[in-house]
């Protein structure tokens, strides 16, 4: 029973980062990101470092469909139960994919200019909607809520 309430402790606590992070990849196109952190004077490195994890995470989903396809074709289902054929079937080939995938795409933002000394220019547009300033007024009146009653209470 222990065991099950550290786990769905662990889970509450995780859950809505890991969904706000699926969310801002969903959504996000890599070039406001980058246009996004510029204007928010970010350093240049950790802006390099969330666009290639960026553009990572889908990749290796494609990358992982890719091979449970060719597993499939080959007739390598679930590994007759054995899972550490399993393991060796699927996760193996995929983590030499995602080394040879972060190789490229640190080379693809590299030849794209993004570790250089001249500052970039973008033709994305940045401006706040109004529902961009409801929201910011809901949270910071949430935040304030629970500030007080955490504190003042």
């Amino acid at each position: 029973m222990a065991f099950l309430v550290g786990y769905c402790s662990i889970i509450v606590q995780f859950l809505p980062a890991l969904i706000t992070a699926w969310y801002v990849v969903r959504t996000t196109k890599i070039d406001e990101f980058i246009s996004s952190m510029q204007k928010m004077h970010v350093p240049d490195g950790i802006t390099i470092s969330l666009a290639v994890v960026m553009r990572f995470f889908p990749t290796i989903k494609e990358e992982y469909c890719a091979i449970q396809d060719a597993m499939k074709m080959r007739g390598v289902m679930l590994a007759g139960g054995n899972v550490a054929q399993m393991v060796e079937f699927r996760m193996i080939p995929l983590l030499f994919s995602c080394v040879n995938i972060g190789d490229e795409l640190s080379a693809a933002a590299i030849t794209r200019g993004l570790g250089g000394k001249v500052k970039r220019t973008s033709v994305e547009t940045l401006k706040f909607s109004a529902l961009d300033y409801v929201m910011m007024i809901c949270f910071t009146a949430a935040a304030a809520v629970f500030v007080y009653h955490k504190y003042f209470k």
